[in-house]
């Protein structure tokens, strides 16, 4: 979801910019989480996390804003293939081409065994 901040504490409307609808962000559990948004090449993309953060499945996945206005959901076309599979949740390292975030080491489902990595993005 997005929002306009009516003021520091308030947000106004909200809109729903993305779901999970393709198979690699539910085939565990439906969720999308953890949005990061970032300009790159003067283009405004957001990563976001689908599927179980606790399973090896946990991937991350990619919105591109491709019109003006960002509340308008349209405007914002998903990638159909994850950007990392196994590894959710991160950012892109300012000023690199790298991503930090985690992964799951296991198949055993739970969150005792991940780890943080980098990872080279490339071409978004």
């Amino acid at each position: 979801y997005i929002a306009k901040m009516g003021s520091p504490v308030v947000l106004e409307q909200k809109y729903k910019l993305a779901e999970p609808t393709l198979c690699w962000e539910q085939s565990v559990r439906p969720i999308l989480e953890g949005p990061q948004a970032f300009y790159n090449k003067g283009q405004l993309v957001m990563f976001y996390a689908a599927n179980a953060s606790w399973a090896q499945e946990y991937s991350t996945g990619l919105l591109k804003l491709e019109g003006s206005d960002p509340l308008v959901s349209e405007n914002w076309v998903k990638r159909e293939r994850p950007v990392f599979s196994n590894a959710g949740h991160g950012h892109p390292i300012p000023g690199s081409n790298m991503f930090v975030c985690h992964r799951k080491l296991s198949g055993i489902h739970g969150w005792t065994d991940r780890e943080i990595v980098t990872m080279e993005l490339g071409e978004l």
